[in-house]
């Protein structure tokens, strides 16, 4: 159930009777499978008779609530878009989606803390249970529901447990973090990642490895997905773009792809392009490793910079911004400048 690389992890917090914390911070690298962790962890302490190893026994009644999403003494705390999308809330988006009257919100409100007040003063269903509230992305709280919510953490009634989720330790309120016991979890490392892709059935799992930053959740949701299909055809286009036309072309046959996908594309790609000429080495793209290495010959690493500065500050606007095509647009002629050959007044 725990993923191979959280192994240790979980003896660990095992033997640090994690019971006697009534708020654990649970925090880490992106993609590492921190909420898996936590549900876990949140199911093994709701489980009426959990094994030797901690690890929850699947076969109890609490067990049975839990996956069923219906555990009376069990509140999930996160955002309702995050909401929507991992639960595949049909009912609630296709309603909003329709009337187009509410836009889901990306934050964990201070409704959303304050609701969770009765909930902790309940008796548990099971004499001397718990009750377990997972915070999932704690960071995804404002200074507002923060505030709220460590109200609940400085005093909470007994037998209640926090778990909070973060892969932004930094964005949380330090008096949050104060009222935590702090618990690092690690992504896997290079060779176990790539063997659990691959006992994952995962074809070219070095290359989505890559292309994921090294996180191997990453790299096995866009296994086989239409992403990688996109993430080919442009790229096919940007390694030989060779002029203004070609770059509005590519920003045409782009626009269905998320804005904030082909930001990311242009990113490690421009990374793949300074290590190559700094280090003869590709980090990201490595099915396009010649012709990174053969573009970075000539490269004019100033311009690079510069373009680097240009798409961290897309990254800001990305999912706001005011014209989508023109975004797309500026952002491709903007790489087509950054990659011209000054002294001879051509593309490279």
């Amino acid at each position: 159930m725990i993923y191979p690389w959280h192994q240790s992890s979980w003896s660990q917090l095992q033997a640090a009777s994690v019971q006697q914390h009534h708020a654990l911070l649970l925090h880490g690298p992106a993609g590492a499978g921190k909420h898996r962790f936590a549900e876990i962890l949140a199911q093994s302490l709701l489980c009426a008779n959990p094994k030797e190893t901690g690890a929850p026994c699947e076969e109890c009644a609490d067990c049975h609530w839990f996956e069923q999403k219906s555990h009376p003494d069990f509140r999930l705390l996160t955002p309702d878009a995050l909401r929507a999308e991992s639960e595949a809330d049909a009912e609630l988006s296709g309603e909003e989606g329709a009337r187009g009257e509410k836009k889901l919100t990306t934050q964990i409100t201070i409704e959303q803390v304050r609701a969770l007040q009765d909930f902790i003063f309940l008796t548990t269903h099971r004499r001397g249970g718990r009750r377990v509230i997972l915070v999932h992305p704690a960071d995804a709280m404002n200074v507002f529901s923060g505030n709220a919510l460590l109200k609940m953490l400085e005093e909470p009634p007994r037998g209640t447990v926090f778990l909070l989720v973060t892969d932004e330790l930094r964005r949380l309120l330090p008096t949050i973090i104060s009222r935590c016991r702090r618990f690092p979890l690690p992504t896997a490392n290079h060779v176990d990642a790539l063997a659990w892709l691959q006992d994952q059935g995962v074809a070219d799992a070095e290359i989505l490895l890559a292309q994921a930053g090294g996180s191997p959740l990453d790299a096995l949701a866009t296994a086989g997905s239409e992403e990688q299909q996109e993430r080919r055809r442009f790229l096919d286009q940007l390694s030989q773009l060779s002029g203004p036309g070609a770059a509005l072309e590519l920003a045409a046959a782009s626009q269905k792809i998320a804005l904030s996908t082909v930001v990311r594309w242009l990113f490690t790609w421009c990374y793949d392009l300074m290590a190559a000429s700094l280090t003869d080495t590709v980090r990201y793209h490595l099915d396009y490793r010649d012709a990174i290495k053969k573009l970075a010959l000539r490269l004019p690493m100033d311009q690079l910079l510069i373009y680097q500065d240009t798409l961290k500050s897309a990254a800001r606007s990305v999912n706001h911004p005011l014209n989508p095509r023109l975004f797309l647009e500026q952002l491709l002629l903007s790489y087509l400048q950054t990659i011209r050959d000054s002294s001879a007044g051509e593309y490279i």
